[in-house]
């Protein structure tokens, strides 16, 4: 019931229109079908039974992360976890886990979505670029330092140019890692209903000059 009762308050124009920019993002993928809080015919009908198994089988110290954060001695740290974990084994069998990918694009594509009750019309562009990679040596952290500062200072260019004489507003631009294996290009903003064609153009055009 708790679970229903979240995926009621959620029905509503941004859940509708945010989903079928994400269909157009994963590419008719597993994560298309599967949305993050279920199905509502399963959730109805789950026992507790199938749920506690579920738990068991899955929530095991191989598929977590475990981050210690502060001035601490880190060999007495990792001791204590793996003293902790290290005996903690499955109660059942376990299952291959499948990786699922999301497939290339085979083109270009946009989507115009509406809703009876959206209150705002939004421009959302989305490109697929590659991964940064975790950040595991000095190198990799001058790289995650320079994606910080240029995020900061698009970010600003941005909230300047909101102030000028364009057809939209609460423009954004800035990198998104939204799934394993790729990371996106967001973009979006705020069209005015007299200009909607106008506002795209004028985004477009403020997003270029900052590339």
């Amino acid at each position: 019931g708790v679970i229903l009762s979240e995926w009621l308050t959620k029905q509503n124009a941004d859940v509708s229109t945010n989903q079928a920019l994400l269909d157009e993002l994963f590419v008719d993928s597993r994560y298309a079908e599967r949305p993050t809080i279920g199905d509502t015919a399963i959730i109805a009908h789950a026992t507790s039974d199938v749920l506690r198994q579920y738990y068991e089988a899955c929530y095991l110290p191989a598929n977590m992360a475990v981050t210690v954060v502060g001035d601490v001695d880190t060999a007495q740290v990792r001791a204590t976890i793996e003293r902790l974990f290290a005996a903690w084994k499955p109660s059942l069998p376990q299952h291959p886990h499948s990786r699922y990918t999301i497939p290339a694009y085979r083109q270009k594509a946009a989507r115009i979505a509406t809703a009876p009750n959206e209150k705002k019309i939004q421009f959302e562009a989305m490109t697929r670029i590659e991964p940064v990679g975790s950040i595991l040596t000095a190198g990799d952290m001058q790289g995650y330092a320079l994606r910080m500062v240029t995020s900061r200072l698009i970010r600003q260019r941005m909230a300047q140019y909101s102030f000028g004489d364009y057809a939209y507003s609460d423009g954004q631009m800035g990198r998104g890692a939204f799934f394993e294996g790729g990371d996106v290009w967001l973009s979006s903003a705020t069209l005015s209903p007299e200009d909607v064609s106008g506002g795209i153009l004028d985004f477009l055009q403020c997003q270029q000059q900052i590339l």
